[in-house]
């Protein structure tokens, strides 16, 4: 209690300032000038100067009555920039506190995206991978993350930046709607700058259509034939196949429609 009243008197005197400012100093930040509160005691003209410490302050301002301030500090481009606050009791015409540094690394340079899988336009069924990179040579990837038609479906924090981010996640499609969605990854550092890579991904549950449209007759004396097949798909004009004879293994895919068998023994012959 006599504490607190030595306090009043001194400042009602306006003889010093007891507390020295306390900031709220982010390490990185993509702004500037940069927006700095934090707290002092009521009425103290708290000021910001920039090294050398006898140089005129950069921002000033008066703290309120509950003793928080708001002030903006010009930053170096793409740099680390160094702070020294005070405080003055009475509005500046008592004692200064002693000075509080502080340092803030400014980076308005995007991030590096790229989606590793899958590929742009893969068809899914069910479970898909997900998998990202990003990059940054300034404050460093602080996460990756992965977006489903601009609804986040996983992100992943960086344990190492500024290390590069590789980000893994597995995406359940089964529950989706049937045909394209927008696949986009982010990558964000720790400054607050974002860049996105966005793709296709189409969820396709219903196997095309296949048909064969052409061939030889029931009964052949021929030991070469020609098969013509079709196909159609509701979500991919892209159709391939895959042929086998006799029970035989079936076939690559390929995307010819016409499919010739030749040396065919006598007898009969199933094709598929």
């Amino acid at each position: 209690m006599a504490a607190a009243l030595i306090e009043e008197e001194l400042r009602a005197d306006g003889v010093c300032s007891l507390y020295a400012p306390a900031p709220a100093v982010p390490a990185f930040t993509n702004r500037t000038p940069l927006p700095i509160g934090g707290r002092a005691l009521p009425g103290d003209r708290v000021q910001v100067f920039a090294p050398p410490a006898d140089s005129d302050p950069v921002a000033a301002v008066i703290a309120d009555a509950r003793g928080a301030f708001t002030l903006a500090a010009p930053l170096a481009p793409n740099a680390r920039s160094a702070f020294v606050f005070r405080a003055t009791a009475a509005g500046g015409r008592g004692l200064a506190s002693a000075g509080v540094v502080a340092s803030v690394t400014h980076d308005d340079v995007l991030p590096r995206v790229m989606t590793l899988e899958p590929a742009a336009g893969a068809h899914v069924r069910r479970m898909v991978v997900l998998r990202g990179r990003g990059e940054d040579d300034g404050s460093g990837v602080a996460a990756v993350s992965f977006l489903l038609d601009d609804a986040v479906v996983a992100s992943v924090r960086n344990p190492a930046p500024p290390d590069a981010l590789v980000a893994s996640a597995v995406l359940e499609t089964g529950g989706m709607a049937e045909g394209p969605h927008a696949l986009t990854t982010t990558a964000a550092d720790r400054a607050g700058n974002s860049r996105a890579a966005a793709q296709l991904l189409v969820v396709d549950r219903t196997p095309p259509d296949t048909a064969v449209v052409s061939g030889p007759g029931a009964e052949t004396v021929e030991r070469r034939v020609r098969f013509g097949v079709a196909g159609s798909d509701i979500w991919s004009p892209a159709i391939e196949f895959s042929w086998r004879l006799d029970e035989g293994g079936w076939s690559a895919y390929g995307p010819a429609p016409v499919i010739e068998l030749v040396d065919l023994t006598p007898g009969p012959h199933r094709f598929e």
